[in-house]
């Protein structure tokens, strides 16, 4: 699959957010998953890095959010078109935001995942996340408990991870 990666930026917003309409659209249950406000869009491109997935003919495919604070990032937000997944194209860009989280000097990152999203919730230990309890929480003025399993990769002494990207 002819498929290549790039950080985002605001000039990709309005590709991006026709890429989450489409993905929300598609889902089953979209309780668990909200579409991003437009503050939300903003802080992308002010204070997190965003990376992007492009095919040649359709374009924007997939995005993955690495939400940074200080020593401790967040992978957050990620979708892919429907006829796109399974084609290691997540994988490939949480690679790319671990590589930037080392880069910046980040101690730790974590992702939440709903336990009903089979096709991400396997993902994480692949790469070295391991799972460290449940999370509960409202979504501000959604009021809206969410559940996720709650996966943590610890940077700071997993000497696995620093060799891999030292050759990369």
């Amino acid at each position: 699959m002819d498929v290549t990666y790039r950080q985002l930026n605001r000039k990709d917003e309005p590709e991006l957010r026709k890429l989450v309409d489409i993905v929300h659209a598609g889902l089953k249950d979209e309780q668990y998953f909200f579409k991003y406000n437009d503050q939300e869009y903003n802080d992308m491109w002010i204070k997190d890095f965003v990376i992007g997935a492009f095919h040649p003919m359709d374009g924007l495919v997939g995005f993955n959010l690495l939400v940074i604070d200080k020593e401790c990032c967040e992978m957050d937000g990620v979708m892919i078109l429907p006829k796109y997944r399974g084609s290691k194209i997540m994988l490939e860009m949480s690679m790319l935001l671990i590589k930037h989280a080392l880069k910046i000097g980040a101690k730790e990152i974590i992702t939440k995942i709903h336990p009903e999203n089979t096709d991400a919730v396997h993902m994480p230990p692949k790469i070295g996340f391991v799972p460290v309890g449940g999370l509960q929480e409202i979504k501000g003025d959604r009021q809206v408990l969410e559940r996720y399993v709650l996966f943590k990769l610890n940077l700071d002494s997993n000497e696995k991870i620093k060799r891999f990207f030292d050759k990369h």
